[in-house]
């Protein structure tokens, strides 16, 4: 075998090497798109109209926007599950649809505090349980604070935590 044919054999293989290494590189990658993702901290803010739908139930429906979030509907399920000295305790199942058809759905465990007649201030943590499109295996967690006001029909909420997709 001559000289030339030894070295571009040579650089043949040294090219072929540096093509696998790059492929294995870009296959790590594109397999763990989660351990890239890094948690997104949220501030949202909701509100719109509270409506009692049971006699320990009630209904949200309002529009809000989120911070790395965008703008969303919102339908909220809350169920009263306990009555306080200042008064109550509920969950609330809420789910932020976007405008593109994605979800992500919360739930709050929440104490609100009589500070009027049919006026309430409420404190709450919160928990990612489901979503779809960009958020279908989301998790997260946060908490909150929501003032109902059920004289005028009326709820605003703020939220804060974070969010991975």
């Amino acid at each position: 075998m001559s000289d030339t044919m030894i070295r571009s054999n040579d650089g043949v293989r040294s090219r072929l090497a540096a093509v696998a290494a790059m492929a294995a590189i870009f296959t790590l990658m594109s397999a763990t798109p989660a351990l890239a993702a890094a948690p997104t901290s949220v501030t949202v803010v909701v509100s719109g109209t509270v409506a009692p739908t049971g006699e320990a139930t009630f209904e949200l429906e309002g529009v809000g926007a989120g911070s790395r979030l965008g703008a969303f509907t919102y339908h909220g399920d809350v169920v009263i599950t306990g009555v306080t000295d200042n008064g109550i305790t509920d969950t609330l199942t809420e789910t932020l649809t976007f405008g593109n058809g994605d979800s992500v759905t919360i739930l709050c465990l929440q104490e609100a505090a009589a500070v009027g007649p049919g006026l309430f201030v409420g404190s709450d943590s919160w928990t990612v349980i489901g979503g779809t499109g960009r958020y279908a295996n989301a998790t997260g967690s946060g908490t909150g604070t929501t003032h109902v006001d059920l004289n005028a029909g009326t709820f605003t909420k703020v939220f804060d935590g974070t969010i991975n997709r």
